[in-house]
């Protein structure tokens, strides 16, 4: 009896789903395919505990478990593109857990203590029972491959049986007077089982495609039974789990009708059914300022190429009794150097820079074999006395082992470099000593390093892309395919725009997607409708290049005929003055540069260690070596028309972070700005 109900709601499943199919008009996918899972279930009742009578206590709470396997049967877009149907049939075995206190205690009377001892009881109820369960639900796409589904759950009892204990606790070993712990309660509820439950049900799921049409399908299901599982008793069931199905494509193929022939033979004309209406266009257009549409006929693309100095600390710092390299310190392994380049380093701040010093030297170093390196190793006077030399061959075994640079061209020297040592009585200069001193040969592996990147933007930066369709038939989805030389660098669908809430899709151009050559960019849709047929259209716009190449120099800015250069120098040991050779070299440059009639600015600075007079007066110090070094150079080219103005500005915590080493050092330096005419007008 119970069989042929289930037979007969599995078939009213599929007539139903084939009966929604038929009414659409097309063939939905379907898919069928063994499904496994098992519940967590949270049961809440009223049974009595014997003899259905509540005066001996009541099962209220209770838990279950539910494994079951069996088959289900999916149309995805049943109804609606998006809305279809799923149904389930399964078989699953049931064993629920309750337990309650009894009302009545029982005392029994210990001889060997003389006393009268109460048992800590409990009952325990666990009923179980095999079963059939039939889903029929609803589902609806949320997006792609991910589907919710809500409908009613029917469970056919086929068989039950229900055990009900009473259990001595304690205390200790102590026992019922017959020495038994557990007891079967003979005189228990009597329950019969209902013939069904039911109760709505809700399932999450995402399909992974596996191949060959097949689909695996994790899901999560809630369950609610809103009837009971017993006649005599309130009992109400909840539970949580998980699914996992297999399911295959048996979608229907449409069979093809066999021509149809006259009784002469002479094959008559037979006219193909007339296909629905289908039809696409795309158009790209921009806004201006007003949200006003303007037409793309043409992208304009402007470049800029921005160069960037920066100097070089001649030093690795370390951590207080480590001679590891710190965090911070970008390392590489020996199989990425050969992609590593300097211009990759661009966007970077100076003080960031600092941080690849290592692999700045290492590839100057790999790029000139004549060139050499001596190492000292320093610390601080409260380290251990090994850790200097240690810290020299952190630097020595790196720079070999990832950028293959011969011992033989590395000259390791015990004692102090040439860098000054910082004062010991504060923390800060404690830190800076910690490290390890690069001295170069030829001077200039040391020298800044100058970074260029090229900046593109374009015009209008952002394209808007406005699909129109007409689909007789009705619409499956579409798709906008962007591409540049038959690459794809862009792609958009229906559900993009449905997640935007309007119909038209906005790109915005990326420098690193398009092609540097500048070829026309491509704009494809493609329409789909509910029988299968497709309809494409394309559109394209043309790229062109305003400006090959601007240069922008970090150091350099122009308005008119007017040009001012800024330059740093940095590397001044701890409470000196004194230029050193890279600083030197720099002043070269910089007299090298200056028209007669210039207009310098020299400002001294300093680190934060050290009282504030003390640290003005060395950077005025600082400021005055340098405007000497430069007012010599400039006499000895004959310009005495160049104005000259030095000052100190002590400490400036704005230029670099003073709580790094690598940020107190290039905070001992001097920043020049030279103002001038480009002598465009001497030209003319």
């Amino acid at each position: 009896m119970i069989l042929r109900k289930a037979s007969s709601i599995v078939l009213l499943l599929l007539v139903v789903a084939a009966l929604a199919e038929a009414q659409e008009g097309h063939t939905g996918r379907a898919f069928l395919g063994p499904i496994i899972g098992g519940d967590f279930g949270f049961d809440r009742g009223e049974i009595p505990v014997l003899a259905l009578s509540i005066d001996c206590g009541v099962f209220t709470r209770g838990t279950s478990i539910s494994p079951s396997a069996g088959l289900r049967l999916m149309f995805p877009s049943a109804l609606l593109p998006r809305l279809g149907i799923m149904a389930t049939g399964s078989l699953s075995f049931s064993s629920s857990t309750f337990s309650a206190d009894p009302v009545d205690p029982i005392r029994i009377f210990d001889n060997e203590n003389s006393a009268l001892i109460e048992l800590n009881r409990i009952f325990i109820f666990n009923p179980s029972y095999w079963r059939t369960d039939f889903d029929l639900l609803l589902s609806y796409g949320v997006a792609d491959r991910l589907m919710i589904a809500a409908g009613g759950a029917v469970r056919f009892q086929l068989r039950g049986s229900y055990r009900e204990t009473d259990n001595v606790l304690g205390p200790g070993d102590y026992s019922f007077r017959d020495g038994l712990r557990v007891h079967e309660v003979t005189n228990g509820s009597r329950l019969t089982t209902s013939r069904a439950v039911v109760g709505p049900t809700m399932h999450l799921s995402y399909g992974f495609p596996i191949g060959g049409g097949r689909l695996l399908a994790p899901e999560i299901a809630v369950t609610a039974d809103l009837t009971s599982p017993v006649r005599e008793a309130v009992w109400r069931r909840y539970s949580i789990g998980g699914r996992l199905a297999l399911l295959f494509d048996v979608s229907p193929v449409s069979p093809i009708d066999p021509p149809v022939v006259a009784i002469d033979s002479v094959p008559a004309r037979v006219d193909p059914p007339a296909r629905p209406h289908l039809s696409a266009a795309i158009s790209l257009y921009s806004v201006d300022e007003l949200n006003r549409p303007l037409s793309v006929t043409k992208i304009h693309v402007n470049e800029v190429l921005l160069r960037q100095h920066a100097p070089l600390i001649p030093a690795i710092f370390f951590d207080r009794d480590s001679a590891t390299f710190p965090s911070r310190y970008a390392t590489l392994r020996r199989q990425e150097t050969d992609s590593f380049y300097v211009d990759g380093l661009a966007g970077l701040d100076v003080l960031d820079i600092q941080h690849h010093a290592l692999d700045v030297i290492g590839s100057r170093l790999k790029a000139n074999p004549s060139s050499r390196l001596t190492l000292f190793g320093s610390a601080s006077r409260d380290e251990r006395p090994e850790v200097p030399r240690a810290r020299a061959e952190t630097v020595r075994d790196y720079l070999e082992q990832t950028w293959g640079i011969s011992r033989s061209r590395i000259t390791m020297k015990d004692g102090f470099g040439p860098m000054h040592r910082s004062n010991e009585s504060v923390e800060d200069g404690r830190a800076d000593n910690r490290r390890a001193e690069l001295v170069t040969a030829p001077e200039w592996v040391m020298a800044p390093v100058i970074t260029e990147q090229i900046v593109r933007d374009f015009d209008p930066p952002i394209i808007r892309m406005s699909p129109t369709y007409d689909a007789a038939a009705g619409m499956k989805r579409w798709t906008i395919t962007v591409m540049q030389n038959g690459d794809t660098i862009a792609r958009y669908t229906d559900r993009d725009a449905a997640r935007r809430m309007q119909p038209e899709l906005a790109w915005r151009l990326a420098p690193d997607q398009i092609d540097s050559n500048l070829a026309p960019l491509e704009a494809e849709l493609v329409v789909e409708d509910s029988t299968g047929a497709t309809v494409s259209a394309r559109t394209q716009v043309a790229m062109t290049l305003e400006k090959r190449l601007q240069v922008v120099d970090g150091r350099v800015a122009r308005n008119g005929d007017r040009e001012q250069l800024s330059y740093m120098l940095v590397g001044f040991g701890y409470n000196s003055s004194e230029l050193g050779k890279q600083n030197e070299a720099t002043i070269r440059d910089i007299a090298g540069s200056i028209r007669d009639s210039a207009s310098v600015t020299i400002i001294g600075y300093t680190d934060r260690i050290g009282e504030e007079e003390r640290n003005v007066q060395l950077s005025t110090q600082r400021a005055d070596r340098a405007s000497d070094a430069l007012q010599l150079l400039l006499e000895q080219r004959g310009l005495r028309g160049v104005q000259i103005e030095a000052a100190g500005r002590g400490r400036d915590m704005e230029r670099f972070e003073n709580d790094l080493q690598e940020g107190r050092a290039l905070s001992r330096g001097v920043g020049i700005v030279v103002e001038q005419s480009t002598g465009a007008a001497g030209r003319r």
